[in-house]
């Protein structure tokens, strides 16, 4: 009888996959928005909300999505990082959009080289990161559990920390906005675009939502 080896995927190789799935920008935050409608469904605030933030930077443009939702405990946080972190079989509850646990970070990657995501959930904030540089480098999938020193640099933690729980993801180093292929006008002008375009996506597809 043979003998079983380890064939896992190199990390290097399958981010560079995970990273080509086709998403656009409209789609790729579409399914974070779905993440974040299956969280807030969970909780049911009084105010369910759901703010999404695309900042012009002239070096590094970044986007970040905001709700308030049941929010995520650190090892539940650590665990929805993970690639296929969901059973397909399992079985789901009805608001539950996500199959596999894979839209997270297929979305993320495929526009962005750094996803964060922080997490409030009792009154405790927890992050954690990828960068895929440090993937491809270390041929890893290496997730940065981020201590409170850590979280305390996200210029927009203090919208999080107002809340009862939520959670926060940010897309940083946006590849679409590389300032080494375009002028910073040209940056700007391509954010100003993909605002009007994006707002025209999410109230088309998520118009429920948005009513109320």
């Amino acid at each position: 009888m043979g003998k079983y080896v380890n064939a896992a995927p190199k990390a290097s190789s399958e981010i560079e996959m995970v990273s080509s799935i086709g998403y656009d920008l409209n789609s790729a935050i579409s399914d974070i928005v779905d993440n974040s409608i299956h969280a807030i469904t969970s909780k049911r605030p009084k105010k369910p909300f759901i703010r999404i933030n695309l900042l012009p930077n002239s070096d590094n443009p970044s986007l970040s999505i905001l709700d308030n939702g049941i929010g995520m405990e650190k090892l539940e946080l650590q665990d929805s990082m993970r690639i296929g972190c969901k059973n397909p079989n399992d079985e789901r509850d009805s608001g539950d959009l996500g199959r596999f646990g894979s839209g997270l970070k297929t979305a993320s990657f495929s526009q962005a080289e750094i996803l964060s995501v922080l997490s409030k959930r009792s009154e405790s904030i927890s992050g954690a990161k990828f960068d895929k540089k440090r993937i491809i480098e270390k041929d890893s999938w290496d997730l940065e559990v981020l201590d409170q020193n850590d979280i305390k640099t996200y210029d927009e933690l203090g919208k999080l920390e107002k809340l009862e729980s939520g959670t926060l993801v940010i897309w940083q180093n946006l590849s679409r906005y590389n300032p080494e292929d375009s002028s910073h006008q040209d940056v700007e002008k391509k954010l100003n675009s993909d605002i009007v375009d994006l707002k025209k996506h999410l109230s088309h597809f998520f118009h429920r939502f948005m009513s109320g």
